[in-house]
């Protein structure tokens, strides 16, 4: 009979299903590049048998969402927890991950989404990692200063599968909340993504967002 272990890390919960012999070694090795005061400055480096992962900008930029603490403060507090669990988070998460699977030549099954999510767990992150920094680091003298908020609160757009959009990161367009060009000579650098279906999403208005091109609320933050 199959049974389940937990692995709880500072990164979150995970569960493994494990048989009488020694489950199977994770075909996934996930790391954020981000460290110490810099996490919103890194991305996703995820291989899959040794192979990278060609992820979207969308989903390759920004915390994966999956269950944990992230507080250096208090990293045994539970009130803390947010996030989704392993189960939750793949039936939230199914659609783009199969996508993903198909453009790299991965197996499509539910073993290899929930390996998926134990690897990028071990290392998933949020602002609260670096106390408040990774909101600050754009001011320091030399670096990319902070974007010009265009409005506060975000655009709703519809968009259609398979079509590529250009969102404005700098805020100066006048296209918003695409670019129009008016970043150039500029730190900023515009960010694409690749409708994985036709909705409607939220695309961040203010600049900020932890989760960009989407809204994450960050707005409601802005002085």
């Amino acid at each position: 009979m199959d049974l389940e272990t937990t692995t709880t890390s500072a990164a979150g919960t995970s569960t493994a299903v494990a048989g009488s012999d020694s489950a199977p070694a994770n075909p996934f090795v996930a790391g954020w590049t981000g460290s110490a005061d810099e996490y919103c400055s890194g991305q996703w480096d995820i291989r899959y048998r040794g192979r990278p992962l060609r992820l979207d900008p969308l989903h390759g930029g920004g915390d994966m969402g999956t269950f944990g603490i992230f507080s250096r403060g208090f990293p045994d507090d539970g009130d803390l927890a947010e996030g989704l669990p392993e189960d939750d988070w793949i039936v939230e998460n199914v659609i783009w991950l199969s996508h993903l699977f198909v453009r790299n030549a991965v197996p499509i099954d539910e073993a290899h989404m929930r390996w998926f999510y134990q690897a990028v767990n071990v290392s998933d992150w949020r602002c609260g990692d670096c106390s408040g920094a990774c909101v600050q680091i754009d001011n320091r003298e030399g670096s990319v200063p902070d974007p010009h908020v265009a409005q506060k609160a975000p655009y709703a757009v519809a968009v259609e599968a398979g079509k590529t959009y250009t969102w404005c990161a700098c805020g100066q367009s006048k296209t918003q909340p695409f670019c129009d060009g008016s970043h150039q000579g500029s730190a900023f650098t515009p960010l694409q993504f690749t409708a994985e279906k036709s909705e409607q999403v939220w695309l961040c208005g203010c600049k900020h967002s932890g989760h960009k091109p989407m809204c994450d609320g960050s707005h409601k933050k802005l002085a």
